[in-house]
């Protein structure tokens, strides 16, 4: 069973957001306000992806994301990782436990609450379903997030954020950890963007570069 009473530090922004974001709606009318309809990919290399961690070796792959704003307030967002360790995983012991390097993939949907505090800048509580395939054992559960974006510039914005993860799975042990993450995005175009970041994942880190798409606005 999943533990959701874990995922407690994050009622009070759930609070925070659910009362305010309709006084914030006007201020996400500025031209520089962060969007929220685009679709992206980026290539990671981390010590930990998908709320894996295999010993002593990384884990390098591909992710591709979207998201839909249906109103101001609210989108529609998931995510799809590809990847595979450096090398073999090992146990505690240092003893390999796969032959050689081991497949990672992982995907998330789920949807988001934004609440534009000032000009520019935004808060956003997101939830999602997190499903992960990996050749010792699949997992899956629920994955809340609290983001803070500010655009500084036309061209420029900054974004941090945390994520908990609750993960459990049949033949695996399970997983509760945070993960803290920031990103710089910088738009080439109004419509096109490069993206680079990292996170910290317990002990663990990694680094991330791709594009983002921006098209079209809100549905309602």
């Amino acid at each position: 069973m999943l533990d959701f009473s874990k995922g407690v530090r994050f009622g009070l922004g759930a609070g925070l957001l659910v009362g305010g974001f309709l006084s914030g709606n006007a201020m996400a009318e500025d031209g520089r306000a962060p969007r929220n309809t685009y679709v992206g990919a980026a290539y990671e290399a981390a010590d930990s992806r998908c709320a894996i961690e295999p010993s002593d070796t990384g884990i390098a792959g591909y992710t591709v994301e979207g998201s839909l704003g249906v109103f101001k307030w609210l989108h529609l967002n998931g995510s799809y990782f590809d990847g595979e360790t450096d090398g073999a995983v090992r146990d505690q012991h240092n003893e390999a436990i796969t032959d050689g390097s081991a497949d990672v993939s992982c995907y998330s949907v789920g949807a988001g609450l934004s609440w534009a505090f000032a000009e520019g800048a935004d808060v956003i509580l997101r939830g999602s379903y997190v499903d992960v395939e990996y050749d010792l054992g699949d997992v899956d559960g629920f994955k809340p997030e609290l983001i803070a974006r500010y655009r500084v510039t036309e061209r420029t914005e900054i974004e941090f954020g945390m994520a908990y993860y609750n993960l459990d799975g049949d033949d695996t042990e399970e997983i509760d950890n945070t993960e803290i993450r920031g990103h710089l995005t910088y738009n080439l175009w109004p419509w096109l963007a490069l993206r680079a970041g990292g996170s910290l994942f317990d002990n663990d880190s990694s680094i991330d570069v791709g594009v983002r798409a921006y098209f079209g606005g809100d549905l309602f």
